[in-house]
């Protein structure tokens, strides 16, 4: 979980990303069994995307996420790195990432991962 520092820059608002908390629990889902729940999650917003939910590793259910090569470079959040997803049989390629080391007004996020949300699914309690 992000530590209490990075969590009171919270709310973020550089003017192309926000960055909130969100006030409610959090539940992820993978082929019909839970894989993470919490109540530490954030929501960030990017113009020209989609709002995603990153949620705390350490609420991750443990032996779900394993490490993968893949990495990105975003201008915006930094230099991200991917996880594989895998529940019971199924194994998903790069279907999560993290930015361990984010641009430093959304440090919050650093210690969080995001899910691609096919066939994962996200909701709020």
């Amino acid at each position: 979980m992000p530590d209490a520092e990075q969590v009171d820059q919270v709310p973020v608002d550089t003017g192309r990303i926000t960055l909130d908390r969100i006030a409610a629990v959090i539940h992820v889902q993978c082929s019909g069994e839970a894989i993470a729940r919490s109540g530490h999650a954030f929501e960030l917003r990017e113009a020209g995307y989609p709002p995603v939910i990153y949620v705390p590793i350490a609420d991750v259910r443990p032996g779900v996420l394993s490490d993968n090569p893949a990495t990105s470079h975003c201008p915006h959040k930094g230099d991200a790195r991917y996880y594989d997803v895998t529940v019971g049989d199924q194994a998903l390629p790069n279907a999560a990432w993290h930015y361990p080391d984010p641009r430093p007004e959304l440090a919050a996020i650093a210690d969080c991962v995001a899910f691609y949300p096919d066939p994962i699914v996200i909701w709020r309690e």
